[in-house]
């Protein structure tokens, strides 16, 4: 006797391809890896390779800490940086001022008195 053809989902793949929470998922992993890809591609920029590693849950979630954490110190640095160059452009309106040498003397008169 023949039977009808079977048209619920069996494998993995068919079950994604109908389940709307399932296909969302694969679409949010799909977004995770290339964010993790890009992410090691800065860090090991041409001539270097990235590194062979297994895609998998857990490699993932590891990876996308290293890459938040990662933001937050380049995020840390560029505030360190941007406080250095706001003391070096201090510095350089200090020194422009002392270019004229009556005023150079002056404040040296006036920092002798105070010492």
């Amino acid at each position: 006797m023949n039977q009808p053809p079977n048209f619920s989902p069996s494998t993995p793949l068919e079950y994604s391809l109908f389940s709307p929470s399932k296909a969302a998922e694969q679409q949010r992993l799909a977004k995770d890896w290339t964010y993790v890809h890009q992410f090691l591609s800065q860090k090991y920029p041409f001539p270097q390779k990235v590194p062979k590693f297994e895609e998998n849950e857990e490699t993932l979630k590891a990876l996308l800490a290293l890459a938040a954490f990662n933001e937050k110190g380049d995020e840390g640095w560029g505030s360190l940086c941007s406080v250095d160059r706001s003391c070096v452009r201090e510095l350089e309106e200090i020194e422009v001022s002392f270019v004229c040498f009556p005023c150079l003397l002056v404040h040296r008169i006036r920092m002798s008195v105070f010492l």
